[in-house]
């Protein structure tokens, strides 16, 4: 299997994780992760949600926004 590069936009933010829809959207990056370099672009509201997004995806996501 080659490597891909993906990218994941999601509609939400990632953090705080409120919903089962964020939590299964985290699982599928962090799967993914393992093989593939991998992206993320999600909208964000807060600054507190921006900082908690960074820090949970920094060892897995190749690049946030």
């Amino acid at each position: 299997m080659s490597i891909k590069k993906i990218l994941i936009v999601n509609p939400i933010s990632l953090f705080p994780k409120v919903m089962a829809s964020q939590d299964r959207v985290y699982n599928m990056i962090k799967r993914l992760s393992k093989y593939h370099i991998v992206d993320v672009a999600t909208h964000v509201k807060s600054n507190y949600q921006l900082l908690k997004s960074q820090n949970e995806l920094k060892n897995i996501c190749n690049k946030f926004q």
